[in-house]
């Protein structure tokens, strides 16, 4: 193996710095203080206060953090949708089964039971189970109708309880690729400055 003889004359050759790799550290500096400036942004927009299920408070959390904003909102549209799906099961049984209080006494232990439920949480927006209570009929003729039209209410709200969860689906759906654009947009201007 041959000497190299600038370790025997105690001299070193002059280094050139690896341009690429700076421009990569640069990089990745650049894209670690947008993330921690997004971060802090969305935090202050949640300390101020804010409901996902706000458009306005989406498009700020979006604009504060895009990626994160995104999963956020993917997250709660998630959630909400598997909340309406369970609360509209809930209701749907509850329908389907309003048949087996026979008397006015079994039908107001019926709806308590019911109001506990789910699905009685969407009855409770709509009536209140004291005043559904009151409304009970005695007359044989009057209960029945009560039930028929306990059944159609019941329909109705089934059908609100489908459009919301599909409008939630739709909107995690839509966070998600919103967000994917919204980075992508970031990489690009973060290109043009350059």
């Amino acid at each position: 193996m041959p000497i190299d003889a600038n370790i025997a004359l105690g001299v070193r050759p002059i280094e050139q710095p690896n341009m690429l790799a700076q421009m990569g550290q640069m990089m990745a500096l650049r894209g670690a203080q947008q993330e921690y400036e997004g971060t802090n942004a969305l935090r202050d927009a949640y300390a101020q206060g804010g409901d996902l299920n706000d458009p306005a408070f989406r498009r700020r959390v979006m604009s504060a953090n895009p990626k994160l904003g995104s999963q956020l909102i993917s997250q709660h549209s998630e959630t909400s949708a598997r909340d309406i799906k369970t609360q509209a099961d809930s209701l749907k049984t509850i329908k389907d089964n309003i048949g087996l209080a026979n008397t006015p006494e079994a039908m107001a232990e019926y709806l308590r039971g019911a109001y506990s439920t789910p699905g009685g949480a969407l009855l409770a927006k709509l009536i209140p189970l004291e005043t559904a209570i009151a409304k009970i009929p005695t007359d044989p003729k009057g209960f029945a109708n009560y039930q028929r039209n306990f059944g159609l209410t019941s329909d109705k709200l089934l059908e609100s309880a489908d459009a919301l969860l599909s409008s939630r689906t739709s909107l995690a759906t839509n966070a998600a690729t919103v967000g994917a654009t919204m980075r992508g947009q970031d990489l690009l201007n973060a290109r043009e400055i350059e």
